[in-house]
């Protein structure tokens, strides 16, 4: 359980040695809550226990929570690099950590995506949902997306300068729109961007990526406080969901 894990450093930053025990108790109490509404099938008790079991490792890299059957993720995870939630039924997402670097979200129900994803976030995968659009604004650091199978009208207005592929093949919408660059090809039946950018800025996609960090942490750190406040006060764990491009 989480409240057996000794969550140093504190999940919310600035947190009172002396409140550790209260702070624990409650992010336990939110993942019983969590577990105790699931809807029939889904399998909430064992992401909960690869939850805890990444929190344990203390240096886990991966999350695998991929064919649970999940209709809502659990509202608290660990900072890992790469956060598998495909093959559920997921329309939306909780606040996410910062540090995530690889996003797997293939084979869900999204439609829209939050307007903001973690800073640190180099590669996404949204295949085989139901967008209708890509959030406008993309982290700096993303090399790649994979967007195949959804029902895209059109890409953002701008691509984040270090893209090296953004596969959209395969989508169910209108014709796509190619409004942010022509710079696409045919490769092995998929429409592939491939270098917007020939040699974008390092310096620039470095001092962007450290702007959306800060804000990410500045997020998720409101997001824990309310949920850990709402637990206190007996209510639901909020899920935000932001709609693309708001």
């Amino acid at each position: 359980m989480l409240n057996a894990v000794d969550p140093a450093p504190s999940p919310v930053p600035g947190a009172p040695v002396d409140g550790m025990a209260n702070l624990k108790a409650r992010m336990a109490a939110i993942m019983d809550r969590y577990v105790r509404e699931g809807a029939a099938g889904e399998k909430r008790a064992e992401a909960r226990r690869r939850v805890e079991a990444a929190l344990a490792q203390r240096g886990a890299t991966k999350l695998n929570l991929s064919n649970l059957n999940l209709r809502q993720a659990p509202p608290l995870l660990p900072d890992v690099v790469e956060l598998d939630l495909s093959k559920n039924r997921l329309t939306r997402l909780p606040t996410l950590p910062c540090g995530i670097q690889t996003l797997i979200l293939a084979q869900n129900q999204f439609e829209t995506l939050p307007a903001f994803l973690p800073g640190k976030l180099q590669r996404l995968d949204v295949s085989y949902n139901s967008l209708s659009a890509l959030p406008e604004t993309l982290p700096a650091g993303l090399i790649s997306i994979d967007a195949t199978r959804n029902a895209l009208q059109s890409l953002p207005s701008t691509l984040p300068l270090g893209l090296v592929a953004l596969y959209v093949g395969e989508n169910r919408g209108p014709k796509l729109t190619l409004s942010a660059s022509s710079n696409f090809a045919l490769r092995d039946g998929q429409l592939v961007f491939s270098s917007l950018h020939s040699s974008p800025g390092a310096l620039i996609v470095r001092a962007q990526a450290t702007v959306e960090d800060e804000r990410c942490h500045t997020e998720y750190h409101a997001y824990l406080t309310r949920i850990l406040s709402a637990e206190e006060q007996g209510s639901r764990p909020p899920q935000r969901q932001a709609a693309a491009g708001a």
